[in-house]
């Protein structure tokens, strides 16, 4: 095995310092789970409020999508996402109840409650939407997403 470079730690340690098969073992460490009152916030806001302004998502602005009382636990999301494993999984969102806007909406709005919003290609995307269009996980060229 080739030396490690002289700046180059022996060992890396700490809470971004992870494997998946010690997260999957742990999922409380990168999950939480929203109750369904704090459900309900991001879906009026996407519903009531953000959608009758008549912007594109990607336009979306933390006080243009209130959630009153969702925001100081995003803001201690955020916290954790930046001292600690850098990746939080929000569980509890009943995404099959919702049209293709709105849940990109709520993405967004929560989104923009973490912080801006930037470009995730060249065409100046800030969402993808992942899905199964039946390639195989041996092509490599295949972009393969896990079940959970």
């Amino acid at each position: 095995m080739p030396s490690l470079p002289a700046y180059a730690p022996e060992r890396l340690d700490g809470p971004a310092v992870w494997t998946g098969a010690e997260m999957a073992a742990a999922p409380e460490r990168c999950g939480e789970t929203l109750e369904p009152d704090a459900v309900a916030e991001p879906e009026a806001a996407a519903a009531a409020h953000f959608r009758d302004l008549g912007k594109d998502v990607g336009e979306i602005e933390a006080a243009e999508f209130p959630l009153p009382s969702l925001a100081p636990r995003i803001g201690e999301l955020r916290d954790a996402m930046i001292c600690g494993a850098g990746v939080r999984v929000l569980r509890g969102l009943q995404i099959r109840d919702y049209d293709r806007r709105t849940a990109a909406a709520i993405f967004c709005g929560i989104g923009a409650h973490l912080g801006g919003a930037s470009p995730l290609n060249g065409e100046g995307n800030i969402l993808g939407h992942v899905r199964d269009v039946g390639r195989s996980s041996a092509d490599p060229n295949a972009r393969i997403y896990p079940d959970s």
